[in-house]
């Protein structure tokens, strides 16, 4: 590459810079720059000075996603909901959350469970006027029931709760599952947050979940993550093959299951990418985990002799699943 070439790309890398930056702009600074200032206000308690700058830079990230093609930085809107919901202004709460997540779809859980609360107390709110109906029947009450009581038209038990800081009127036979479907609640939460990095949507859980009608939430979890592992197979995405075997090597464990077959297939997609870079003579470091028993097989190995031997994971680890593999010995020898 001649200068003239060099001095023509460096020319163009500055334009495309400084359009970026004008794009990011909030106040003559890229909205980058302005974490420090918010935190600073947040801090001194002042929020509507926070807020003013939040929205600007939620409005700046929106900007230069549409321009650059890539997810807008979620913690300007994060912060602004929280702001928002602190100040029960939950229809500016859910309205910012619905702008961000129609620009980033498929992502963010948390945001979305956080747009699906503030929907939650605006309905509340809605309906906190309206007068109680029994839900077995239907029928209006004249007030709001004791905490425990029964309804005049159909004699149903009724159960009082307050819900979202508002009361709700529950059968007697509602009320005893709702512990159970709070439980479901957050163990869907926990499963998807295991699945995110394998690209799994609330969605795509809804929609399984309907297909097995009567499965439980192990049951959607272990579909949709064997879904993804053979996703991540055919787009020769070994990273995240690699990362959802072992977390399902991992369920099996806390299922009480027999775990050495998906911890084998996570350790063979891993040996698969890292021993094509080398040679049978090459020495690498098959490093142990935590327990004694995989500690006292670590040690320097040759490809050759790791391939014969095939020795990890180890079935009788003590602290499964047993996640020992083959390192770089730059990695972890002094």
């Amino acid at each position: 590459m001649d200068d003239s070439s060099v001095s023509d790309w460096n020319a163009e890398l500055r334009r495309r810079r400084e359009k970026e930056r004008a794009l990011g702009d909030v106040r003559g600074r890229h909205y980058t720059e302005w974490v420090q200032d918010i935190t600073q206000l947040l801090r001194r308690r002042d929020g509507d000075a926070a807020l003013a700058l939040l929205l600007e830079c939620a409005i700046a990230t929106s900007t230069e996603t549409v321009a650059g093609a890539v997810i807008p930085a979620p913690w300007y809107t994060e912060r602004a909901a929280i702001i928002y919901h602190r100040r029960k202004n939950y229809i500016a709460e859910a309205a910012l959350l619905r702008e961000y997540l129609a620009g980033a779809p498929g992502v963010r859980a948390p945001m979305r469970e956080r747009l699906h609360k503030a929907e939650a107390l605006i309905s509340a709110a809605a309906n906190a006027d309206v007068p109680p109906t029994c839900p077995k029947c239907g029928s209006v009450l004249e007030n709001w029931p004791d905490p425990r009581s029964e309804c005049p038209a159909c004699g149903s038990e009724l159960v009082k709760r307050q819900v979202s800081g508002f009361p709700k009127v529950f059968t007697g036979y509602d009320d005893e599952r709702r512990p159970a479907a709070t439980l479901y609640r957050r163990q869907r939460r926990a499963m998807l947050k295991r699945l995110g990095p394998a690209n799994v949507t609330e969605e795509m859980w809804d929609a399984k979940e309907t297909v097995l009608e009567d499965g439980n939430v192990g049951d959607v979890y272990w579909s949709l993550a064997t879904e993804a592992v053979e996703r991540a197979s055919k787009d020769n995405n070994w990273v995240r093959e690699y990362s959802t075997l072992f977390d399902m090597a991992k369920f099996r464990v806390e299922s009480g299951l027999d775990w050495l077959e998906y911890a084998s297939a996570a350790e063979n997609v891993y040996r698969e990418n890292l021993l094509s870079h080398y040679s049978d003579n090459t020495l690498l470091y098959l490093y142990g985990c935590g327990c004694a028993t995989c500690r006292a097989n670590q040690g320097t190995v040759t490809v050759g002799e790791y391939l014969n031997e095939q020795p990890t994971p180890h079935p009788d680890c003590e602290t499964p699943p047993c996640f020992c593999s083959l390192r770089q010995p730059q990695s972890f020898l002094p």
